[in-house]
């Protein structure tokens, strides 16, 4: 009964259409279910002093050792000062006449409550790229709780400067209940859904599907339902996955582009940037940065912040501008 009187609350807060509707009702079953596991159940007085020494002894050992080779400064600066990366691709042949392109900005993991300060650097980065449009592929805040409405505020400074329509998924770490408080700030969440962007004669197709990592309760099926009609209508087909495990879903689909995060692109690298952890059970190819399968396009973001440690080697945090070009 606990559980079904929390489902109600979190459905009946939102704003729009019913989450079932929208995701799929066996899909928003799964998602509430785990959630409830993850921030309605306290775990104890054991588990906690376990967990918090496990964490503590990680992070103080991190740091240790970052501070025994001379790094430990340098990490800090990977993650604090997010560099903005450039990606260009090209579509020959899908506009005839004069080549157009427009320009995507993607941000991921940003992780903001244990690092608010990012937002405000992040702002004056974004503020002169001059998107047409922005994504945002999960994981906004950090840790698997509820966050109350004031943390959303921490949001403000990034989604302010933005003059552009923002679309929005939900990552491993954030709860259905943050949809609503998105959606007030202007971010469109696409729950296994799609929407369509359209400026100067580009129409694009925007699909976002919901966490494939822990929650698993993605659909791309589900997200086409409304757009399968006119699928070739489109000059570009985006798909928006907070982990890049549904790659060979997405290629099957049909998609011609795929943006994804949840990795932090190993947060630490070996010096030639290869990770020492992938986050996830799928090819390195697809951990960091632009990679190709088959027909389908992709680019995962090493993401803007980071749970802990606060740190990064050799994998800066990053804002990251793709340049899509149809000739």
């Amino acid at each position: 009964m606990k559980t079904k009187a929390r489902q109600r609350l979190i459905i009946s807060s939102a704003s729009g259409p019913d989450f079932s509707k929208r995701m799929g009702l066996e899909h928003l079953q799964d998602r509430l279910t785990i959630e409830e596991r993850f921030s309605g159940r306290h775990p104890g007085l054991r588990r906690l002093l376990v967990r918090f020494f496990r964490k503590n002894f990680f992070r103080l050992s991190i740091h240790s050792f970052l501070a025994l080779i001379g790094k430990r400064a340098e990490c800090r600066r990977e993650q604090a000062t997010p560099i903005t990366r450039i990606n260009s691709i090209e579509f020959p042949d899908r506009i005839k006449g004069t080549p157009e392109s427009i320009r995507i900005l993607h941000l991921s993991d940003l992780h903001i409550d244990a690092s608010p300060a990012l937002a405000f650097y992040a702002a004056d980065r974004i503020r002169n790229l001059q998107p047409d449009f922005a994504v945002i592929t999960g994981d906004y805040f950090n840790g698997y709780r509820v966050p109350d409405a004031k943390i959303h505020e921490l949001l403000d400074p990034i989604l302010e400067c933005l003059s552009c329509p923002v679309f929005g998924i939900l990552g491993n770490h954030d709860s259905l209940s943050c949809v609503p408080h998105l959606e007030k700030r202007g971010v469109r969440m696409l729950l296994n859904e799609s929407a369509v962007f359209e400026s100067f004669g580009i129409r694009v197709l925007i699909s976002g599907i919901d966490d494939p990592h822990l929650f698993k309760t993605h659909d791309i099926s589900h997200a086409l339902q409304s757009v399968q009609q006119d699928m070739e209508r489109f000059h570009l087909k985006l798909l928006l996955s907070h982990a890049p495990s549904t790659f060979r879903e997405a290629e099957k689909a049909g998609f011609d582009l795929m943006l994804s995060g949840h990795t932090h692109g190993g947060q630490f690298c070996l010096p030639k940037g290869r990770p020492l952890a992938t986050n996830g059970k799928y090819p390195r190819f697809v951990v960091k940065g632009p990679w190709m399968y088959k027909s389908l396009y992709g680019y995962t973001s090493h993401g803007l912040g980071t749970g802990t440690p606060a740190l990064r080697m050799n994998c800066p945090a990053e804002i990251t501008l793709h340049e899509i070009r149809f000739s």
